[in-house]
């Protein structure tokens, strides 16, 4: 008895032993299966931004194909492939008109001078997921025939924080020109960017033209505001015979990127010796900066615009500069032309305060 006893006891317990077992194993592989099953979280990309003085929604609807073309580039290169729709900021019907005509489609118009209509326009869901490809803004009035005034402008500035939230989580934005107003116009940018009064005719970089931009498209039609030189991580597409910007682009940009060229420092500046070496590299000598400004700088060949840019640091001192002489030697993404050629080149420097500087020098080799 004893033993059939045991024998039934030791049973029941092998029995209900497996059963719990069993109940364990399908809760791991539930388990596994739910892990297995779960997205991984994904990391947000910041968007892409645009800024350019030409009044391209003007001159597209108005039928010029070369700015059409123009509007299309950087559209398409906003947008990333996206199919969202576009959110036009127009108080007039200048720039859907000229989306259409460029290609893009599907788009969403909102007039910003209606403040009620504008501010509940959502620009990301309540995820902060972006419900736009890209936001674009249309021109200033002051263009000479554009849609957008300082009432409507005055809104769009006003929702600066959820400008930054929608470029923070992927959207992007492309800003058109300020005009005459470009100093307050872009003020719903986070970004470092400073407009300018415009000096044509214009030059398309390398940058540019690797997007496909010509001289045609930068120069089809009268323009109306630049921008000064930004540093890295903005590029500048297009410049003006003042050498300053008229398109910029920033690529996977967020709200707290800070343009090389537009922080740092101050001061006076001297920069006392320049010179190209082996017409590979800018050899630059300065001295009384205040540490830590930021310099821009451009070298342009005659007959080619813009064929290199970059920006440095300064090592200095405090509000006066330092007078230690500092030297640096700066490498070009391009060959220039030899001496030989007759062929000159040209360096702008620009750096915080209006402080500038412009040399024409052989290329030294």
């Amino acid at each position: 008895m004893r033993d059939g006893k045991y024998r039934s006891s030791s049973y029941g317990l092998t029995s209900r032993f497996r059963k719990v077992s069993l109940l364990c194993v399908v809760a791991m592989v539930v388990g596994l299966t739910a892990l297995v099953a779960a997205p991984a979280a994904q990391a947000v990309s910041p968007g892409n931004f645009f800024a350019t003085g030409h009044d391209m929604d003007f001159h597209c609807s108005g039928g010029t194909t070369a700015e059409c073309a123009y509007l299309k580039i950087v559209v398409d290169k906003a947008r990333a492939g996206s199919a969202l729709p576009i959110l036009a900021l127009d108080q007039g019907t200048e720039l859907p008109t000229a989306l259409k005509m460029a290609g893009e489609a599907p788009v969403v118009k909102v007039d910003p001078s209606n403040a009620a209509a504008f501010n509940a326009t959502a620009f990301v869901s309540g995820s902060k997921t972006p419900l736009y490809s890209a936001i674009i803004t249309a021109s200033d009035s002051t263009c000479g025939g554009c849609d957008n005034t300082p009432a409507g402008e005055s809104n769009i500035n006003a929702r600066k924080t959820d400008f930054a939230t929608y470029l923070d989580n992927g959207g992007s934005i492309v800003a058109l020109t300020g005009a005459d107003n470009f100093s307050t116009y872009y003020n719903f940018v986070a970004l470092k960017i400073t407009g300018a009064p415009v000096s044509p005719p214009f030059t398309v970089t390398g940058d540019g033209a690797a997007l496909g931009i010509t001289s045609a498209m930068a120069n089809c039609c009268a323009t109306h505001s630049s921008f000064k030189i930004p540093g890295s991580p903005f590029k500048t597409l297009e410049t003006d015979s003042a050498a300053l910007a008229e398109t910029i682009d920033c690529l996977g940009c967020s709200s707290t990127t800070v343009s090389g060229g537009g922080g740092g420092g101050g001061g006076t500046g001297n920069i006392f010796e320049s010179e190209f070496l082996q017409c590979k590299y800018l050899h630059l000598g300065y001295n009384r900066f205040q540490n830590g400004t930021v310099v821009s700088w451009d070298i342009t060949t005659n007959g080619k615009g813009i064929v290199s840019t970059g920006h440095f640091t300064t090592i200095g001192g405090g509000k006066l500069g330092s007078k230690t002489y500092h030297f640096i030697t700066l490498p070009l993404r391009t060959t220039l032309p030899s001496e030989s050629t007759g062929i000159q080149s040209h360096i702008h420097l620009h750096w915080a305060n209006g402080g500038k500087y412009a040399a024409t020098r052989d290329p030294g080799c």
